[in-house]
């Protein structure tokens, strides 16, 4: 990630919808970058609030469909801020790009029951709310309280929980026992939101067949939705 005057848009082949990034300074480096994927990453960074490398490599790359997040992919992170002034970067570790906070209403949250194999325990099928430290990819003071969040479950399974935030995001340590044996890395320290929830299982299809059936490309973590979004979930569950 580079501060927003490391970079130039040049070499525009409008034809096949991709341009050329030069790196202030070397001029015998360059970057082709696809439109397409280009318009995708901008959406994203609106729909997490938060995008870095680190979430490239994690799940954004296949989101934008790319194979992997390689060159051009650190050069089309770096060229956002040049292409719209209310994003910000920020240098803290990881180095990410920070969308403003409007038309943030509502949380997607995904999950992957083959990485977090105590769920079924940790949100009883019996409806009794619980609390749960949520690892996440948002930043501190960005996520009001009551917020309202829906877990969505990863392999087609479906809608699981709903709930709302109820704390800032903090850096602390989660359980690691919650986690598969191949994930009990996920339980170490790192940003947790506190969620309560109460077990509501709705099948994709419910969703598949609304008008906000392309949530379910969303494969961050945590991502925002608008109120409209927010809404057609809630009548989903209802």
């Amino acid at each position: 990630m580079s501060e927003r005057k490391s970079h130039t848009i040049g070499s525009v082949n409008s034809a096949a919808r991709k341009y050329t990034v030069f790196y202030e300074g070397r001029a015998d480096k360059t970057a082709e970058v696809d439109f397409r994927k280009l318009s995708r990453l901008y959406g994203m960074v609106y729909s997490y609030g938060r995008i870095s490398n680190i979430d490239m490599e994690d799940f954004g790359s296949d989101e934008i469909g790319m194979k992997a997040w390689r060159p051009p992919g650190s050069a089309m992170l770096a060229i956002i801020p040049l292409l719209d002034d209310d994003i910000s970067v920020h240098s803290e570790i990881p180095v990410g790009l920070f969308a403003p906070q409007t038309n943030r209403f509502g949380l997607l949250v995904r999950m992957n029951p083959e990485m977090y194999t105590n769920w079924g325990e940790e949100i009883p099928a019996n409806g009794t709310e619980v609390e749960i430290e949520w690892r996440c990819n948002l930043k501190s003071g960005s996520v009001p309280q009551e917020t309202p969040v829906f877990v969505l479950g990863t392999g087609g399974m479906g809608f699981v929980a709903e709930g709302c935030t109820i704390s800032d995001v903090r850096d602390m340590a989660g359980t690691p026992e919650s986690w598969s044996v191949a994930d009990r890395d996920m339980g170490g320290v790192s940003p947790r939101i506190r969620l309560r929830l109460r077990r509501n299982m709705k099948s994709e299809g419910h969703l598949r067949n609304s008008k906000v059936d392309y949530l379910i490309e969303r494969q961050g973590t945590f991502s925002w939705m608008n109120e409209d979004e927010t809404f057609i979930i809630e009548d989903i569950l209802d």
